[in-house]
């Protein structure tokens, strides 16, 4: 079988006898540059096909998307089907990761399909997107990280500012910032695109991922320590307070507009009394603002506020006790002891490891050479990766078991599911 070389020339001197002179440069033109794309979607100088796989690798692959797909669209149907879910922000900073997750297994899908059949073209698809999923989920571990300290710090601030849509709008500048840092050798034309491993674009993906990875370490140790700053001063304060409650414009119109009908609705024995709006004490629980997971939704400022009186202008005097609960203290300070231990563990365990040998590897190449790094850094490192897809089924379970919200959500639906029919 004639090669791509050989076919382009007989193709130019047939041209040539013709005596199409113009003709035959444009050819030679075009038949150039599909060579050359020939050449670039598979490099001559890496040999054989580029991706590696055996039937370890196969089989973690096969068993990760078998698990990891239901489970990620079993979340991202449950938040986007439910209003009470997808309309606050830290679950769709989730819905956020959970997408990723499941772009992360198409990747993976790609890389298996590619190898079985030995595709230059769909080799090269996986190469424009490997890198791209995993380090987005590590950005929006790190936001919603972010969210929950944001919740624990500046409650007020949070509540008021923080939405879906600038959740939204920060995903999606994060998702092109990492498009546009980690493809920046593909995107510059710095390099050509070819199915094969590319030194610029391995070391790119490494920095980003290590950069997430200890911002999200030091983001949990934070968020830890915060909660327990709060723990120790909601201890310490157990004192009263007065606060003043100052009704809006509108809540005063609102307010004579309901002492005018009750005076119109008032009975004839009591029209020798002006009529108005009972002012009996009631009282209320106070909650500090939702953080970002479950067990901070135990956070609660357990307080009560008590109407003492009303003054003139729509003023109201409540005052506020803290009801201590040391119990309760000590429960809450577990969970966040078990937030912190979870997530800290996982990014150890299935981040660290790759990102520990790529490095390593990486400076046995510069210091010794190409190719005289030992051997068995390559074995590891070449099993090493497939930890990097354990977040993809840890994160799906661990959201579903710390999140009360989302667990009663599920329950409701069976409950009701079942007394249909």
């Amino acid at each position: 079988m004639n090669s791509t070389g050989d076919i382009f020339t007989g193709n130019n001197n047939q041209v040539i006898e013709n005596g199409s002179v113009e003709n035959s440069d444009r050819n030679n033109e075009s038949n150039s540059t599909l060579a050359e794309t020939a050449n670039n979607i598979h490099n001559p100088l890496n040999g054989s096909f580029p991706i590696e796989m055996d039937l370890f690798r196969s089989t973690c692959h096969l068993l990760l998307v078998s698990t990891g797909v239901p489970l990620n669209l079993f979340i991202a149907v449950i938040i986007m089907a439910y209003k009470r879910l997808h309309n606050k922000p830290r679950n769709v900073l989730w819905l956020g990761v959970t997408c990723f997750n499941l772009l992360t297994l198409l990747t993976i899908l790609i890389e298996f399909v590619a190898y079985h059949t030995q595709n230059n073209v769909v080799c090269l698809v996986f190469v424009s997107v490997t890198g791209v999923a995993y380090t987005s989920i590590l950005f929006n571990l790190l936001l919603a990280l972010i969210d929950r300290y944001a919740a624990i710090v500046h409650p007020i601030w949070h509540r008021q500012n923080v939405t879906v849509r600038w959740v939204v709008i920060g995903q999606s500048i994060g998702f092109v910032l990492i498009v546009v840092v980690i493809k920046f050798p593909f995107i510059a034309q710095l390099a050509p695109p070819y199915c094969g491993y590319y030194p610029v674009h391995a070391k790119l993906i490494a920095v980003t991922n290590f950069s997430l990875f200890l911002s999200c370490i030091v983001a949990q140790m934070t968020v830890y320590f915060k909660t327990r700053q709060y723990f120790n001063s909601s201890r310490r304060d157990g004192s009263e307070a007065t606060v003043t409650f100052v009704l809006s414009a509108m809540q005063r119109q609102q307010q004579q507009r309901a002492i005018a009908a009750n005076n119109s609705c008032s009975t004839p024995s009591n029209n020798s009394q002006p009529s108005r709006l009972p002012s009996a004490e009631a009282v209320v629980n106070i909650n500090s603002p939702s953080a970002n997971s479950a067990g901070d939704r135990n956070l609660i400022d357990s307080s009560s506020a008590v109407i003492v009186g009303s003054g003139n202008g729509g003023q109201q005097m409540v005052r506020l006790r803290r009801h201590q609960s040391i119990g309760g203290n000590r429960q809450m300070e577990v969970e966040a002891t078990w937030s912190l231990l979870s997530g800290v563990f996982s990014l150890l365990l299935f981040t660290s490891p790759t990102l520990v040998l790529g490095f390593v590897e990486w400076g046995c190449r510069m210091s010794y050479g190409e190719g005289r790094c030992p051997p068995v850094i390559g074995i590891i490192m070449f099993y090493a990766r497939e930890l990097l897809l354990g977040h993809l089924v840890y994160n799906p379970v661990m959201y579903m078991i710390r999140n009360r919200e989302f667990s009663s959500t599920v329950r409701e639906k069976i409950r009701f599911t079942l007394r249909s029919r």
